[in-house]
């Protein structure tokens, strides 16, 4: 049996025809005038309804269980008996309704609890069955409700209204707090590994499981031991940022969702910076349908000097353009047709288109455009967003050289 912490606690007292009056009127009423046969029974008595309702709860914040077990329905001593009851303090009595039932009143009790790994206590309603007897009020336990027992732990009813949520979610947010939510990186050059940090601090002696949503494909999460948050002051979350597939600026955004009992709590974060490459492609990658023969690429020039673009090739021999040699100013453009001469079998066929410089540009002396011939849009890939992976290995077998 788990002991309790004994504190002083009182039963809210109804006003003038309040709720409770209301209710014991009603009570009254369901009682009928009395005969001369009632008048020797007794009769249900919401203050004494509240008398012995103080009295168990006041045992069980003394830790006396057993002593509080005279108060519940013999039918169901044996489940109470076997519950293991979580620590708790100031228990208060808010709420009463009458049941559907004659002689039956639903009590609603308000709690102070600790829910770790949450080290501040925070308000928890127990509702609670109470039925009259054999001339008494006793407690009725059922074996399918259990709000206040150990194996309830993980199934908590949700929040019965907005401000009770809210008071959660602040509670949530006193514990587990990052330091800022905005992550900026600079300028890279595109191809570099961009090491990013979260830092941040977990109270209590628990440990949090995250859910990480709408995270960029690029950005993997690296050094989260159990993808868990770890309790202590100082705790960081180490992220790793493939720019391969990034040209340019970069906005990105993504969520960190953490959930303790039946709260969700979001914490959302911005990817800012600007990945630099002197001369970019657009689009990323070319994609020819089965009977398509002719398709187009934009070529930017990003950098401060000329570019010279004096030829082309590709593993399979299979393009022309038309428009080489080509000369990009500074921050110019130019819309180049890539021609398909040969017919090369097989769906989904990979294949490297290489522009080659004059010379360097910022140690960069050709730019890379992966292809796919007789392309079919697969259902659960789409080869037009191409994995990290995949860019990853292309670039890294088709590295420009300097």
């Amino acid at each position: 049996m788990i002991g309790f912490r004994r504190t002083s606690w009182r039963a809210v007292r109804p006003k003038p025809w309040g709720p409770t009056c209301l209710a014991l009127l009603a009570l009254a009423t369901l009682q009928g005038r009395p005969t001369a046969r009632s008048q020797d029974k007794p009769r249900p008595s919401l203050d004494a309804l509240i008398e012995r309702a103080t009295a168990y709860w006041d045992l069980l914040n003394q830790g006396k269980k057993l002593q509080a077990l005279e108060y519940v329905e013999k039918s169901g001593r044996d489940i109470f008996a076997s519950r293991q009851l979580p620590p708790f303090s100031e228990p208060r009595i808010i709420k009463l309704e009458l049941g559907a039932e004659e002689k039956e009143v639903f009590l609603t009790v308000q709690v102070k609890r600790v829910m770790p790994p949450l080290p501040a206590s925070m308000d928890w309603p127990v509702r609670e069955k109470w039925v009259f007897r054999d001339g008494s009020w006793w407690l009725t336990v059922l074996e399918s409700f259990i709000p206040f027992s150990a194996a309830a732990r993980g199934e908590v009813k949700p929040p019965s209204n907005p401000e009770e949520a809210k008071k959660r979610e602040k509670a949530v947010r006193q514990t587990l707090q990052f330091e800022g939510s905005d992550l900026e990186f600079g300028t890279v050059r595109q191809g570099a590994s961009v090491s990013l940090v979260l830092h941040y601090r977990l109270d209590g002696q628990e440990a949090l499981a995250p859910e990480f949503k709408d995270v960029p494909p690029d950005l993997i999460v690296r050094g989260l031991t159990e993808r868990k948050l770890m309790p202590g002051r100082s705790q960081k979350i180490d992220l790793e940022l493939l720019t391969e597939n990034y040209d340019g600026p970069v906005n990105e955004t993504f969520t960190i969702l953490v959930r303790h009992q039946d709260v969700e709590v979001p914490y959302g974060f911005k990817l800012r910076g600007f990945v630099y490459t002197p001369v970019s492609a657009i689009p990323r990658v070319l994609l020819f349908k089965k009977d398509e023969k002719e398709t187009e690429v934009v070529i930017r020039n990003n950098s401060k000097s000329e570019v010279r673009i004096d030829s082309i090739g590709s593993e399979s021999g299979a393009f022309k353009m038309q428009q080489i040699p080509l000369v990009l100013s500074p921050g110019r453009q130019s819309n180049l047709k890539v021609t398909r001469i040969l017919n090369v079998t097989g769906t989904n066929y990979r294949d490297l288109l290489s522009l080659s410089f004059a010379r360097p540009v910022d140690g960069v002396a050709s730019l890379t455009v992966p292809v796919i011939l007789n392309y079919v849009e697969q259902k659960k890939k789409s080869l037009q967003d191409l994995t990290p992976q995949e860019m990853e290995e292309w670039l890294r077998k088709n590295k420009p050289k300097p």
